[in-house]
């Protein structure tokens, strides 16, 4: 899912959709809250776009490692497999 299509459905208060990456369930879940918090005016606009900044970064960091880790299973899957069959 595009993370813009997932930013709207954040904004409008909708539910988590199915079968997604877990970066992008907290990517969401994030926004969620960010924009919750500020549709309640518990924050600024200029406070919100920092933190929505924030929240950007922690998910590119948190999808990078999560495609390294993706990545690394894969790798090791023939390793693993000719061992435990052995």
């Amino acid at each position: 899912m595009e993370l813009l299509d997932l930013e709207k459905l954040a904004s409008r208060g909708a539910a988590c959709p199915k079968n997604i990456t877990p970066p992008e369930i907290m990517l969401f879940n994030m926004l969620s809250a960010l924009y919750a918090k500020y549709q309640l005016g518990k924050i600024s606009r200029e406070d919100a776009q920092a933190e929505k900044k924030q929240i950007y970064k922690a998910y590119e960091r948190m999808n990078t490692e999560y495609l390294s880790y993706i990545k690394l299973c894969k790798d090791l899957q023939p390793i693993l497999i000719t061992h435990l069959v052995c």
